[in-house]
């Protein structure tokens, strides 16, 4: 995180010297502008580890840091399953993460009985009947969902 977030300040500063003797004004237009996208790559990079798997009363929360959550009822999960495979290029399986395997790859497939939405970052919504993401312990998250799944 260190190494992006010094890649986008020695950006800022070679722009800004560069663009000063052309137009002053500009240089410092793109200064803030660089300023501020620095602090967007850093509130994106704080959020990636912290994407708990919750359990709520009726409910199961999935969340990418910011970049994507969504809420499944617990009545519309139809199975879990352990799931390392790659995905073919053209499939209706969604990935919670987007960024693919520097997310963390998955490691379970979900399938839900009904289309759910899939909450992105900047408004962007995607439908999905199966999603993967990974969870650290599969076999500890299988037995707490389903002993939460026969509760309902």
């Amino acid at each position: 995180m260190a190494f992006i977030i010094g890649l986008v300040i020695v950006e800022t500063g070679v722009i800004h010297l560069l663009l000063r003797n052309w137009n002053s004004t500009v240089a410092w237009i793109l200064t803030i502008l660089s300023i501020y996208s620095g602090i967007q790559v850093f509130g994106f990079l704080k959020s990636i580890p912290r994407r708990p798997i919750t359990f709520k009363a009726s409910s199961l929360k999935l969340r990418f840091g910011i970049m994507s959550s969504v809420d499944v009822p617990f009545s519309s999960i139809e199975s879990v399953v352990l799931n390392k495979k790659e995905l073919p290029d053209h499939t209706d399986i969604v990935k919670l993460s987007p960024l693919g395997m520097l997310g963390g790859g998955h490691n379970l497939l979900l399938r839900t009985r009904e289309e759910l939405q899939l909450k992105k970052l900047f408004g962007i919504n995607k439908y999905f009947k199966e999603i993967v993401f990974f969870v650290d312990d599969q076999e500890g998250f299988l037995a707490e969902l389903t002993a939460k799944i026969r509760l309902t």
